[in-house]
């Protein structure tokens, strides 16, 4: 169940690999790197999202979904901090595929793919992927592969390595590297 599975992702092979000027006005990003993961995430889990309905709980401004829209068949986002609305609203960006409010009232919306960065605390975990549907697809940001160790209900697909390059973005931000490589862990509910 937990075999070691790898899937690199070379930065040559990426649509993201060179991110200056590729969002402009409306579809700026809100959020920089590293507070939400880079967007070459989106090269590496594409096998995973094309034409798939996706939802981001947790997505913050939605970046990372709306750089995803055009791989997708459907985006959708849950975030309950309205902070992120206020700088949305800020800068005019077009985030209309957010759903706000508290994730555990409303339910999990439908989706064919769940994109979120897990908590440490595993308990929130497991609460949210109860509320999950069986046979749908997780994909785990953070790569905590200990915080999903004991969860019976599901099976590790893929381990995907990806490179990343932010350096044309944004500034450098202490503690974190705007280059490197980064692991997601891709599961299945049973």
């Amino acid at each position: 169940m937990w075999g070691k599975i790898i899937t690199i992702v070379s930065l040559k092979d990426m649509k993201y690999k060179n991110m200056k000027n590729k969002f402009t006005n409306k579809t700026n990003p809100v959020l920089k790197f590293p507070w939400r993961s880079p967007l070459q995430i989106i090269d590496a889990i594409k096998p995973y999202i094309e034409g798939k309905v996706v939802c981001d709980l947790g997505c913050a401004c939605g970046d990372i979904l709306y750089a995803m829209k055009d791989v997708t068949k459907e985006i959708v986002g849950v975030e309950f901090d309205i902070r992120f609305k206020e700088q949305i609203n800020s800068i005019g960006a077009d985030r209309d595929f957010i759903l706000w409010g508290d994730l555990f009232k409303m339910g999990v919306p439908k989706a064919d793919v769940y994109f979120l960065w897990i908590s440490p605390d595993v308990q929130y975990n497991k609460r949210i992927i109860d509320m999950i549907q069986t046979n749908k697809l997780i994909i785990d940001v953070t790569s905590r592969l200990e915080l999903f160790k004991d969860f019976k209900n599901l099976t590790l697909m893929d381990v995907i390595e990806y490179e990343y390059d932010e350096t044309n973005c944004y500034g450098y931000v202490k503690g974190f590297e705007p280059t490197g490589k980064r692991i997601v862990r891709i599961y299945k509910k049973i």
